[in-house]
C-alpha cells in the first residue's frame, strides 16, 4: 500500500506493508445447519467489510472433521468481492469430528492428529465454533490447553450452545476430562450470539473485555430479490423467510416491526469488525 505525504515544498511517497490475516475456522463438521449457516454468512460479511481496507484477508480455511458439504460451501456459498484476492479452501481432519466409542483411533492417535492440525495453523486467527459443546472432549481439552500454553496463538471461541443447558449427556462427556472449559487468557475472546449468552458468560466470571456479542449475520435479501417479492412488504422481508409457525407468532405485532435486512446486516458487520479489530490491532482501520 502506498501513502503520499505532501506539504508546500515536497511530496514523499511511502510504501507501507499491508497487514495480512489468515483465518482458520474450526468445527466438528460443516453439514447444512445452523452453525454452518452462521459461519458462511460471517465469512461473507467479513469479506465484504474488508474490501478496500488497508489490510488483506490472505487466506480462510474451513477446518472440519468431515468432508461432506465443504465443496458446496467453497464453490457456491462464499461470495468474494470483485477484485479481491483471497484463498478460500478447506481441510479435513477426522480427529475433529464428533467423538464416539468406535471412532477408530487410540487416544494417542487422536491427540497426535489434533495437535498436528493445531501446529499446522499456528499464526492463523483461529475461529472455533462450539468447542465447548461436549461432542469431542479430547479436542476441547487439547484446544483449551493449547491456548493456555501458547500465548501468541490468537483465537475467537464462538459459543452457539452450552452443554450445561439441557445437554446432560454432553456435559457428563466433558467432565470425564480434566481441564478448564472456559480459560481466561488475553490471547482469546469469547463470542456470544445473543445478549442472554453474553450475560451468562460475564456472570460466570469471564471478564467483560474477553466477551463480545456478535449477532448471527444474515444474507443480503435485497440483492437476492426477496424484499421485492410480490406480496411481501419491505419491512417484512426477513419475516417472510421464517417457518410458518414463527411467522404466525409475529403476525399482529405491527407495533414491533421486524428488523430490515439492511439494519441487521450493517449491525452484524460492525460488531464483526469491532470484535476482530480490538483483538488484532490494525484490523479495524477505516471503521466509520
Amino acid at each position: 500500500m502506498q501513502i503520499v505525504l505532501t506539504n508546500q515544498s515536497c511530496e514523499v511517497k511511502v510504501n507501507i506493508p499491508m497487514k495480512k490475516f489468515k483465518i482458520a475456522i474450526f468445527h466438528y463438521h460443516f453439514l447444512p445447519g445452523g452453525v454452518t449457516t452462521v459461519a458462511v454468512h460471517a465469512v461473507n460479511a467479513l469479506l465484504q467489510y474488508s474490501a478496500g481496507k488497508p489490510f488483506a484477508l490472505d487466506e480462510i480455511v474451513f477446518v472440519s472433521g468431515r468432508k461432506d458439504n465443504l465443496a458446496r460451501i467453497i464453490s457456491g456459498q462464499i461470495r468474494i468481492p470483485h477484485g479481491m484476492k483471497v484463498s478460500i479452501r478447506s481441510e479435513v481432519s477426522a480427529q475433529l469430528d464428533y467423538l464416539a466409542e468406535d471412532y477408530g483411533n487410540t487416544l494417542q492417535q487422536l491427540e497426535k492428529g489434533i495437535l498436528e492440525v493445531f501446529r499446522k495453523y499456528e499464526g492463523f486467527i483461529w475461529w472455533v465454533h462450539n468447542y465447548n459443546l461436549g461432542k469431542n472432549p479430547v479436542f476441547t481439552r487439547l484446544l483449551t490447553g493449547y491456548l493456555e500454553s501458547e500465548s501468541s496463538q490468537k483465537a475467537l471461541l464462538q459459543i452457539h450452545d452450552f452443554p450445561e443447558c439441557a445437554r446432560p449427556d454432553n456435559y457428563r462427556f466433558l467432565t470425564g476430562e480434566s481441564f478448564t472449559l472456559y480459560p481466561l487468557r488475553k490471547n482469546l475472546r469469547y463470542i456470544a450470539i445473543n445478549s442472554r449468552d453474553e450475560r451468562y458468560l460475564k456472570e460466570a466470571g469471564i471478564p467483560a473485555d474477553l466477551v463480545y456479542l456478535l449477532y448471527d449475520p444474515v444474507p443480503d435479501l435485497k440483492k437476492q430479490g426477496i424484499l421485492n417479492t410480490p406480496g411481501v412488504k419491505p419491512d417484512q422481508g426477513t419475516t417472510a423467510l421464517l417457518p410458518s409457525v414463527f411467522k404466525k407468532a409475529l403476525e399482529g405485532k405491527s407495533e414491533e416491526k421486524p428488523e430490515t435486512e439492511s439494519s441487521r446486516k450493517k449491525e452484524a458487520k460492525k460488531m464483526l469488525a469491532e470484535c476482530f479489530g480490538r483483538f488484532f490491532p490494525g484490523f479495524n482501520s477505516g471503521i466509520p
